[in-house]
């Protein structure tokens, strides 16, 4: 290029004009329109005007005003090119057409000036031609009715960004949305539409919403809103999008945002409930139907032990002498007689893979008629049940034991506290509670892991107020149910290997470290056997079980909350004839649907019950507590709040050195709940 030289490039302005002050190579030396001198690479020049020299022994600044006129004279005639009709000439021709050759058609005198306005208008609108520096290639009659509506696309974005944003806004700074109607006005009655949605995806997901990039040109556009009056206030990013939710009563402050996160569902369609109702309606006939099938345990004397907020009811024991033996009873609910396999009801259960139960919050498994009635275990009411009858020997020991399709009606209920109170009275619970502590020893005695940690009991009243208690030993009453219960899942395991019978087994490895044998009252040696725990295994064979000391085990004593439990006993009910069996196939099938939904229960169980207990940690920041040190990890000790079994990190300081299992005091300092932060320091 020759000094003096009339050049255009492009950058981030658009099309600049520009003389070239020297030439090295491929390098240039540029004045530009905006008198900037600056070195551009030959390679970004889009056009030479070699006809047309400017004078370079002026002033830089008359010289930029002399390019400045240039580039006017241009971009006016640009202004005035027909891109569409010369679209109309050439778009039959598949070839890259130089800017020359388009000037030659559409100006009856072309010139450089005319040259340079034809890459001006192109550049400018690439509706009808592809661009490459000064070469253009005709879009195609398809490609332009597709470019249209994506530009309609974008103008339609467009205008959903400023709305967006401004909508955002005004949630945040308007003080008066007490009135209902406010607020039904701020979200135009749309909490499913476009608005809502696209921003709880990106609250939720983030950078893996699919709305992740739309979400952050609202926020940059809602950053750029300026109120001074509120600028010192003013929230940024996702918290802007939860407080504007929780102002407008999209969301409530204690909002479980996990059972949005897996999409949780906690109702039931209207199917499933007609369905529900369908069987309610048909149970008194279904309750008969095979009664003469069934061996007949009404005259027994049943009772039911569970929590206190307890409203499915899905084993009972029973305790009978016989000469110097005992008769142990464990029915439990039959619900695979009113649930049938491939039903709506059953489907749902399946995706749900389990009840969810939460301080704030319980999601059934099943629709409430049938897991609170129809299929519940309830006082004075004949229920259908699978009943494990075991001969106990006057020592505890099994002798033998048989399964059958049985009929019972409870005797009574008892809440685990009500159990502790008359255990000692009551000949049979005493009989039950004994039982418990030899099943429980004989495990031990096979090297069984019993992990012995305080139970943290939290509850909410109506107004969300937390209370928060610890039970430090494992009581009578839940003692025995625990034991007879995993006794009960031992022996129907036994039943379907036996009987060649697939089955959802689970198994667990030997601890990776054995921090005890039988059991210790030393909390951290528990606490760290926990963690040193195998993690358990699913399969369709039976698999040794080394953490219950159980050679086969499945659980099939919770059919009402777990789906796990449904899918064995309808395997024990197929040993009957009552059922098809469920291939090896089938059952590895659903061990693969279920992970997922079983994971996503324990998540949502695990965090709800942090959350409420951080809740009530936040009305003790500035009290002292006992804590326990259990390792260091980094640049933190971990330390656990004994009494409330919740682990801190405190940061690692020269002026003092923590050993695992040292008792210490410390200092709440800072909770939130919400961000799930809990910060302690140590009191020295």
């Amino acid at each position: 290029m020759n000094q003096g030289s009339i050049v255009e490039f492009i950058n981030k302005a658009g099309i600049v004009t520009a003389v070239v002050l020297e030439s090295d190579g491929s390098l240039l030396k540029l004045l530009t329109q905006l008198n900037e001198s600056i070195f551009v690479n030959i390679k970004r020049i889009i056009f030479a005007d070699h006809n047309t020299y400017i004078n370079l022994s002026g002033d830089n600044s008359e010289i930029a005003r002399e390019l400045e006129n240039i580039a006017k004279k241009r971009e006016d005639i640009a202004k005035e090119i027909s891109i569409e009709k010369i679209w109309a000439e050439f778009k039959s021709q598949s070839i890259w057409l130089s800017a020359n050759k388009i000037a030659a058609f559409y100006f009856s005198k072309p010139d450089t000036d005319c040259e340079s306005a034809v890459i001006r208008a192109l550049f400018k609108d690439r509706l009808y031609f592809q661009f490459n520096k000064n070469l253009f290639f005709p879009n195609t009659q398809k490609k332009i009715e597709a470019k249209i509506v994506e530009k309609q696309r974008q103008k339609k974005e467009e205008k959903f960004i400023e709305y967006a944003s401004l909508w955002l806004y005004k949630a945040l700074t308007r003080t008066d949305l007490n009135d209902n109607n406010d607020i039904e006005s701020m979200t135009e009655g749309d909490k499913n539409n476009r608005l809502i949605k696209v921003f709880s995806s990106f609250y939720l997901f983030e950078k893996r919403s699919s709305y992740h990039k739309i979400v952050k040109d609202i926020l940059k556009r809602y950053d750029q809103i300026e109120n001074h009056q509120f600028a010192i206030f003013k929230i940024k990013g996702r918290e802007a999008i939860f407080r504007a939710f929780i102002k407008l009563k999209i969301w409530n402050k204690n909002i479980n945002l996990n059972l949005l996160k897996y999409e949780i569902p906690i109702s039931f369609t209207k199917d499933v409930q007609k369905d529900a109702e369908n069987i309610a309606n048909l149970s008194e006939s279904l309750l008969f139907k095979d009664y003469n099938n069934r061996k007949d345990f009404t005259m027994l004397r049943p009772v039911t032990i569970d929590g206190n907020l307890t409203y499915d009811f899905d084993d009972a024991i029973t305790i009978e002498e016989d000469n110097d033996n005992y008769i142990l009873g464990i029915h439990i609910s039959d619900v695979g007689h009113f649930i049938k396999k491939n039903g709506i009801i059953d489907n749902e259960a399946q995706k749900r893979g389990s009840s969810i139960y939460m301080p704030d919050q319980k999601i059934s498994m099943l629709p409430n008629i049938i897991a609170e009635d129809i299929c519940s275990l309830k006082e004075n009411k004949t229920s259908h049940t699978i009943s494990i009858m075991i001969k106990l020997d006057k020592n505890f020991s099994i002798q033998k034991y048989d399964i059958f399709l049985g009929i019972i009606k409870v005797h009574r209920r008892l809440t685990y506290y009500d159990a502790n109170l008359i255990i000692n009275i009551d000949k049979d619970l005493e009989t039950l509670y004994k039982i418990g502590e030899a099943f429980r020893e004989r495990r031990l005695a096979d090297n069984a892991v019993y992990i012995n940690l305080p139970e943290i009991n939290i509850r909410l009243d109506q107004a969300n107020n937390v209370t928060v208690n610890k039970t430090e030993k494992e009581s009578p009453s839940r003692l025995l149910v625990s034991e007879i219960m995993i006794v009960a899942n031992m022996l129907m395991g036994k039943f379907l290997k036996n009987n060649n019978i697939p089955a959802i087994f689970r198994g667990q490895q030997k601890p990776h470290r054995r921090f005890f044998i039988k059991s210790t009252d030393n909390l951290f040696k528990n606490w760290m056997q926990k963690r040193y725990l195998s993690p358990f295994i699913l399969s369709d064979t039976p698999l040794h079980h080394s953490g219950l000391g159980a050679e086969v085990y499945i659980t099939a004593t919770s059919p009402i909350r777990k789906y796990y439990d449904l899918i064995n006993q309808r395997q024990i009910r197929a040993v009957f004839g009552l059922e098809t069996p469920y291939t090896n196939a089938e059952i590895k099938n659903i061990i693969y649907y279920l992970a997922k939904p079983m994971n996503n229960v324990s998540k949502i169980q695990q965090d709800r019950n942090r959350y409420w207990l951080l809740k009530y940690l936040e009305t003790k920041t500035g009290e002292q507590v006992k804590g326990l040190a259990m390792g260091k990890i980094y640049n933190n000790y971990t330390v656990l709040l004994t009494e409330y079994m919740i682990i801190c990190n405190i940061p690692v300081s020269h002026s003092y050195l923590l050993r695992q299992d040292e008792q210490v005091t410390v200092i709440i300092s800072y909770v939130n709940a919400f961000k799930n932060i809990l910060r302690c320091y140590l009191k020295l």
